[in-house]
């Protein structure tokens, strides 16, 4: 018995100083990281984080490794396995060798996407508060409008940090009867997707229309227009919202106007002051002398237009402005016609 003794305490004394010796990895300041057998990631880029759970004596160390980017991440439902072994070959090359790390856990780790899903209906809806926000601008909230095509939601990264969605219109000016955007899905301050959306748009609005055919050179009347709730796409000109912007102000049809059809700035135009074949008198002024003849007029003209007159025993017509009804001046830059003297 006490010879056995003796064995245990002689092989015992053999290996205290081989222990004393070993240091455990937090006393010699490794890290120690222990490999997953399947990894999620929530990002763009696989960080080792992500890869191992990792511990040490140095907290920035431990943080600074942990954020270490390794490759980019799956997308979608794909998935990528990659070796234990290929990680230390990797950490090695790193700068994290065996003296730096000490590395345990699972063969091999799986890696897969950390995704969300972003519904169709969230798509649509970001879209469609910028649309509000753009037709209060123009004060066109009268306005309906049709989601066209069939947008489908998008599984993306979780994201680390943030994860937002911008819609913005493409075209500079919303369109009058179309509109269409891009929303972007924006992960950890990064574009991950673009998604366009689009509409039909209904405008409606209270405008002057036309209740019955309207010829050209016809004055306007509370027979011929009024004011209708109407739906417009892309009206040419200007129109008009009131009856009194074209009734009783010497404007008539400048061009033939169909029932309900919007009365704008094209349609209208002041009624001539001088008419084809009129007989007119041309009045200049040359200082204080005043010459006046009289002419056939060639055209219509309207106060201010220029309008061809042939004077008696001509042939070919002088050029004079509309000025009154009856009355063209003919005017140089030496003069200044003076109504008083020509009446």
């Amino acid at each position: 018995m006490r010879a056995l003794s003796s064995i245990f305490f002689l092989s015992w004394a053999l290996t205290a100083p081989a222990l004393a010796q070993s240091e455990s990895p937090e006393a010699s300041g490794k890290l120690q990281m222990t490999l997953r057998s399947r990894a999620y990631i929530p990002g763009h880029r696989i960080q080792l984080g992500d890869l191992f759970h990792i511990k040490g004596p140095d907290p920035k160390k431990v943080r600074k490794v942990q954020d270490l980017e390794y490759a980019n991440a799956p997308s979608g439902n794909w998935a990528r396995a990659v070796k234990r072994s290929d990680l230390t070959m990797w950490l090695a090359e790193h700068d994290l060798g065996s003296s730096q790390v000490e590395i345990s856990g699972a063969e091999a780790v799986s890696i897969l996407a950390d995704t969300v899903r972003v519904e169709a209906e969230t798509l649509v809806s970001s879209a469609e508060a910028v649309l509000r926000q753009l037709l209060a601008k123009e004060g066109a909230s009268d306005t309906t409008w049709k989601l066209l095509g069939n947008p489908r939601g998008i599984n993306v990264p979780r994201g680390r940090s943030s994860r937002k969605l911008i819609a913005k219109l493409k075209s500079p000016n919303l369109e009058t009867g179309h509109a269409s955007f891009s929303v972007e899905i924006i992960i950890d301050g990064k574009l991950n997707v673009i998604i366009p959306i689009q509409f039909e748009l209904q405008r409606f609005a209270d405008l002057l229309v036309a209740t019955k055919l309207i010829r050209r050179g016809e004055a306007f009347t509370d027979d011929n227009v009024t004011v209708k709730r109407v739906r417009w796409t892309k009206i040419q000109g200007d129109p008009f919202e009131f009856p009194g912007q074209v009734i009783g102000s010497g404007r008539i049809a400048a061009k033939q106007l169909r029932p309900n059809q919007v009365v704008t700035n094209l349609h209208v135009q002041l009624r001539p002051i001088i008419s084809k074949g009129d007989q007119i008198q041309v009045v200049a002024i040359v200082g204080r002398v005043r010459i006046a003849t009289r002419g056939i007029a060639q055209s219509d003209a309207r106060k201010g237009e220029r309008v061809p007159i042939l004077l008696s025993g001509k042939k070919t017509p002088v050029y004079a402005e509309a000025y009154a009804t009856g009355i063209a001046v003919i005017r140089t830059p030496s003069n200044r016609i003076d109504l008083s003297k020509i009446r």
